[in-house]
């Protein structure tokens, strides 16, 4: 317990003048600052789902003649892809982002130190969860990466049978594995949609495979794994039941659910996009 409050008080020192709970990186006064979670890697790269936050806002804004420089008259956060609510303390603006677990311990008293202005989340669990905690919350689903194809086309051919996206290193060696990282998504979107199947431990992996319309299936290699984000996701899709392989041999033997028509998800994100937090 004492552990628990002692990461409660970091989490809340100095709460709106960082990025999430990172002390080293300081938002910007008088700017709306977009939140994303930056990996801790000695070679400072990113994850490419956890990036894509940038790439998509900076094209949304751009649709309207605007940018994260321009002024504002009070300092704005904004959250938007990733499972980054629980990640920072701050007061925010979320448009798409997610639980990335049920809300337990010092979280679940989240409503009474922060303010959250909700547009849209990811899905139907992170609403019913911050529903309990006491937050209004819209029935507004959808991740922001479900819109990248309105950015970029690859154009690729079929060329690869099947494509293993792994979320973390691992010892094993997995023929045809890929990792997400990087800020290019460009090459990882190409590889994506130039494979006949993605089977992915990572999130964005399902998610930018079926956004391109490529069947994907869930690769977990652990039952303790915690699903809820998948969950998250899936039922936001209408699918409640999905898939899961233990291996890629099991994988390779299950047949993966059909692609989601995301047109109207597609609608939703953006129309909920908070361009009047750039408004004075």
């Amino acid at each position: 317990m004492a552990n628990e409050w002692r990461r409660a008080v970091r989490k809340l020192w100095k709460r709106n003048q960082r990025i999430l709970n990172t002390s080293s990186r300081k938002v910007v006064p008088y700017r709306v600052n977009l939140h994303w979670w930056s990996m801790n890697r000695a070679d400072h790269v990113e994850n490419i789902g956890d990036y894509l936050s940038k790439v998509i806002c900076d094209y949304m804004l751009a649709q309207k003649g605007l940018d994260f420089d321009k002024p504002v008259t009070h300092t704005r956060h904004l959250y938007s892809v990733g499972s980054i609510i629980q990640g920072g303390a701050q007061d925010a603006t979320i448009w798409g982002s997610g639980l990335k677990k049920p809300l337990q311990g010092f979280d679940t008293t989240m409503r009474w130190y922060r303010k959250l202005d909700i547009r849209l989340v990811r899905g139907p669990k992170t609403r019913e969860a911050l529903l309990k905690s006491g937050f209004s919350c819209p029935q507004a689903y959808g991740d922001p990466a479900i819109i990248l194809p309105m950015i970029y086309q690859p154009g690729q051919e079929k060329c690869f049978d099947y494509t293993v996206v792994l979320h973390k290193d691992t010892n094993q060696q997995i023929e045809n594995s890929i990792m997400p990282l990087g800020c290019d998504y460009k090459p990882f979107v190409d590889r994506l949609s130039s494979s006949r199947l993605v089977i992915s431990s990572s999130l964005h992996g399902i998610i930018l495979a079926e956004t391109y319309g490529v069947p994907a299936l869930l690769l977990s290699d652990t039952e303790t794994e915690n699903l809820f984000k998948y969950q998250d996701y899936y039922q936001s899709t209408g699918r409640p039941e999905f898939p899961i392989a233990s291996s890629l041999e099991e994988a390779l033997q299950m047949e993966p659910l059909p692609v989601p028509d995301f047109t109207h998800i597609r609608n939703t994100i953006i129309s909920t996009f908070p361009y009047d937090l750039w408004e004075d």
